[in-house]
């Protein structure tokens, strides 16, 4: 396997802006660093999820993504819809910072799991990168599990960003709300394209 542009392939599509590094800094903002790691969690639990089904069934996707990938499309353009909306709902209502870490879990599951980008990642991985070079099932998971660790900790950067510029963000909150849902709406187009 050539490290240097497998490294390249992680760096770039973990951490370029996405539906849950754009959340991660949002929710971080919203509530603070701290109490944002359930969200957090629920994009690791996701990111696992996702990691072991797509080792598991590599060959099988392969068969199935053409058929299956424009649902998942759907479902995750309109989750990034809501997403949208909920962000100009929650600068208009000032909406309690009080939900449940169980909401924010499953709030950050549901992004990742509908997330054609975190898929795409973790299918390319292992198809262009892992597979053919590792005939060994726990090398394959470990790298796997590499691929979690990488988007896991691009989804805290985003975070820690979220809760250092939260002053500045609460300062120009509409700009910033409006730069968050067009960015949004930009993963949306890169969804179709």
């Amino acid at each position: 396997m050539n490290l240097i542009a497998f490294l390249s392939y992680v760096v770039i599509l973990a951490f370029t802006p996405g539906p849950n590094n754009l959340m991660a800094l949002e929710e971080s903002k919203r509530l603070g660093f701290k109490r944002s790691f359930p969200f957090m969690e629920g994009l690791l639990a996701g990111f696992l999820v996702l990691a072991i089904i797509t080792l598991v069934f590599t060959d099988r996707l392969m068969t199935y993504i053409p058929s299956f990938e424009p649902y998942m499309k759907i479902v995750g353009s309109f989750y990034i819809f809501y997403l949208i909306w909920g962000l100009f709902r929650k600068s208009s209502e000032k909406e309690s910072t009080n939900q449940s870490n169980r909401q924010l879990f499953i709030s950050g599951l549901i992004l990742n799991l509908s997330n054609v980008k975190v898929m795409l990642y973790f299918l390319t991985g292992y198809i262009a990168f892992i597979l053919p070079a590792y005939e060994n099932i726990w090398i394959a998971l470990l790298l796997g599990l590499f691929l979690c660790f990488a988007g896991t900790c691009s989804n805290l950067l985003w975070a820690s960003f979220g809760s250092l510029f939260k002053n500045f963000f609460n300062h120009y909150e509409r700009a910033v709300t409006i730069a968050m849902a067009a960015l949004l709406f930009y993963s949306v187009i890169e969804i179709w394209s």
